[in-house]
């Protein structure tokens, strides 16, 4: 009989509906910011580096010098990284116009280099997926670098190269003005129709590195052009 309890109880049990478990609690946006890997695809930070005086580690504001980003507000704002930008303002394409170009993007890529290094504990240079992801998990922020206006390549696209080398994996055509490579969406004589001759070469060396094209500033026509074109995708 105590035998036949003990089974029946067994089976009541079985058969009664288990109690509903605990409702998992909402994770909350900052912990998921957290959580996830958070880039910002345009950072402008790079016109600063070369300031007297700018230090790239301590906190700025707005306010008073009108940046956005450092490394003190990326921690704070949990950004992991980004892609910093070497921006050259359209100028002239004549020969003293585009070698003017060349020679401060060059002193702006330099300072770029020279400020990661600085900071090598704080922030790293990435030029892989795979190397963003190993950084994160080392607790220092990201850098990628790009490029806004290819203007001071000249009439080549060798030099696409020489970035890539320098770590470069992100480039635009153009900015505020028609260029050698094509129209703008804004400012300047709309002349090539879109891209120019130069300017297709400039996707097809683009594709064949291994660069990530950006059309942000493209014309309409140009930007159509890009992504009919590239043999990968454009943003």
């Amino acid at each position: 009989m105590r035998i036949s309890l003990i089974v029946g109880a067994a089976l009541l049990a079985a058969c009664s509906p288990s109690p509903a478990p605990e409702a998992a609690q909402p994770e909350s946006a900052a912990a998921l910011h957290e959580r996830v890997l958070t880039l910002d695809t345009h950072l402008d930070t790079p016109v600063h580096f070369e300031r007297p005086g700018w230090n790239f580690a301590e906190r700025r504001s707005f306010e008073t010098d009108l940046s956005h980003v450092d490394l003190p507000r990326m921690r704070e704002g949990g950004l992991d990284g980004g892609f910093f930008v070497l921006y050259t303002p359209q100028g002239p394409t004549d020969a003293a116009g585009l070698a003017n170009a060349k020679a401060r993007a060059d002193r702006r890529l330099a300072a770029m280099l020279r400020t990661l290094e600085a900071n090598r504990s704080e922030i790293a240079l990435a030029t892989r997926a795979a190397e963003a992801e190993a950084i994160a998990r080392s607790g220092r922020r990201i850098a990628f670098l790009s490029v806004e206006n290819s203007y001071p390549l000249g009439n080549s696209v060798a030099g696409l190269a020489d970035w890539y080398r320098a770590g470069i994996r992100m480039a635009g055509p153009v900015h505020n003005g028609g260029n050698q490579f094509g129209d703008s969406a804004s400012g300047g004589t709309q002349s090539w129709g879109g891209l120019s001759p130069l300017g297709r070469e400039w996707v097809r060396e683009m594709n064949r590195l291994g660069m990530i094209i950006d059309g942000s500033h493209a014309s309409d026509a140009g930007l159509a052009q890009l992504m009919d074109l590239s043999a990968t995708p454009v943003i």
